[in-house]
């Protein structure tokens, strides 16, 4: 999985900054290409990587081995993305909001994975949902529904609302869509090791009445 992240990386990198250098190369005039890396990214870590594993054999595969996965991704999304952000003109807060909104909905999707990999959830449900969830929200941001319930459905319309420069409501509610993510992928996590934890317990006690 690691050197599948860092080959899908360097593919992302060359088909958006690496092809699209800018006449000028000052601070901010990468902006559009980190942002189109950064959505490229976003597809790989909560559509692409979920979906193909929902789509192999679940034998061997655990709610352990899922959370590597989404690790993984996760760490080589820092590798790649800390770099970029010193040319795309955006302020270290947002920087970090932007990459929280990422990762957090990257974690949320491994839970969906672990979800099916300890058959607590029907694969197709989840690829279903996997699918349903980000469309949903491009399609709220299309139909013009208000700020910010389409940014709430997935990263990609958070990541166009992470503007380098907007008023402090707007980047308090940035703030708020960023971390909401987190609470998706800790309830998801919970719910895909409780099932486990219940069984182990239950072991536990019968061995210990033995």
């Amino acid at each position: 999985m690691l050197f599948a992240a860092i080959a899908f990386a360097m593919l992302a990198f060359a088909v958006t900054v690496g092809e699209r250098r800018p006449i000028e190369p000052t601070s901010g005039a990468y902006a559009p290409s980190v942002r189109a890396f950064v959505a490229l990214a976003a597809f790989g870590m909560t559509l692409a990587w979920p979906l193909w594993r929902i789509a192999m054999p679940p034998a061997g595969w655990s709610a352990g081995r899922a959370a590597l996965d989404a690790t993984t991704l996760v760490v080589a999304f820092q590798a790649a993305f800390w770099p970029l952000h010193l040319v795309s003109g955006r302020t270290l807060a947002d920087a970090a909001l932007l990459d929280a909104l990422v990762c957090g909905w990257a974690v949320a999707c491994g839970a969906v994975v672990a979800l099916s990999a300890n058959r607590t959830v029907n694969a197709g449900l989840a690829g279903t949902v996997l699918l349903a969830v980000p469309c949903l929200g491009v399609a709220l941001d299309a139909g013009g529904a208000p700020h910010p319930w389409p940014a709430l459905a997935g990263p990609f319309v958070g990541i166009l609302e992470g503007a380098p420069t907007r008023p402090v409501a707007a980047e308090t509610a940035f703030g708020a869509i960023a971390a909401w993510p987190w609470v998706v992928a800790g309830t998801a996590w919970g719910a895909a090791t409780w099932p486990r934890t219940r069984s182990g317990a239950g072991l536990a006690g019968a061995s210990s009445i033995r």
